[in-house]
């Protein structure tokens, strides 16, 4: 508005002959900073504005802890299946029979969007900023795992993977539904922080602190110029690993500095 009304004046020649650019610095109107959002906010506004994700994806704050609790990316499952599928498609049609299904569970993670009833199943996409596979709920399932599966929610599903030939694409059949909080939750025992000379302490005592006591133990990873130690902080300091927890840390030191793992 300040700026606008300074321009009207200025194409209007109303400026005031006895008007320095004192006056005008005098007049500027205070700006006071708002906190910065939350991550999760920070990117649900962007999707609702944009339609795309921009400064980063909902699962950037689990991607290193789910290192430790699945086998794959979806990219990565992608590549190794769609070079599956080439070597399927040198078979002949008997062989070539039930070639595509894979028996053994595949564990993945990643951000549910476009649920949708198919007939008397569920389909959905898993997206963890990789790429994105579709999940599918055959219908003797769907009443038990259909509350658990929602858009925008973040999960940890595990399955068994299929190739539809008839929509020429790989899905993942699921068994096993939980929220990346509950997986989290249930089986993570250590934080793992990697600091340097700059962290201050204090602010990471203060932090810890307010989540003790917990199952959770803590190790530092000092990295200096020279070296790297590692310290693993005694039974008094042992956290809960909870949301409000990773998104502390993830304001204070940023999402790669600190992992929840099971050792």
């Amino acid at each position: 508005s300040y700026s606008n009304k300074l321009n009207l004046e200025q194409s209007a020649g109303q400026t005031n002959l006895f008007y320095s650019d004192t006056d005008e610095d005098q007049n500027l109107p205070e700006l006071i900073r708002s906190k910065e959002l939350q991550v999760d906010e920070k990117l649900g506004f962007e999707y609702s504005t944009l339609g795309f994700y921009f400064s980063g994806h909902p699962f950037d704050a689990y991607r290193n802890d789910c290192k430790y609790f699945t086998q794959y990316n979806i990219s990565s499952l992608k590549r190794m299946m769609d070079s599956k599928k080439r070597e399927m498609s040198m078979l002949d049609s008997k062989k070539r029979e039930g070639y595509g299904n894979n028996n053994s569970f595949i564990d993945l993670a990643g951000l549910i969007s476009d649920v949708k009833r198919r007939g008397n199943n569920l389909a959905f996409k898993i997206d963890d900023g990789t790429a994105m596979i579709e999940g599918i709920v055959f219908g003797e399932k769907m009443e038990s795992l259909k509350g658990s599966i929602m858009n925008n929610q973040l999960l940890f599903l595990r399955g068994k993977l299929r190739f539809d030939s008839y929509a020429d694409m790989w899905q993942l059949v699921i068994e096993e539904v939980s929220s990346l909080e509950e997986l989290i939750n249930t089986k993570a025992n250590k934080l793992v922080i990697r600091c340097d000379p700059n962290f201050n302490p204090k602010k990471l005592q203060k932090i810890l602190k307010s989540h003790t006591p917990g199952s959770c133990s803590v190790q530092l990873n000092y990295l200096s110029d020279v070296n790297q130690t590692k310290m693993r902080l005694g039974d008094e300091w042992k956290v809960n690993p909870t949301k409000q927890l990773r998104e502390t840390l993830a304001e204070e030191l940023g999402i790669d500095n600190f992992q929840f793992i099971s050792s």
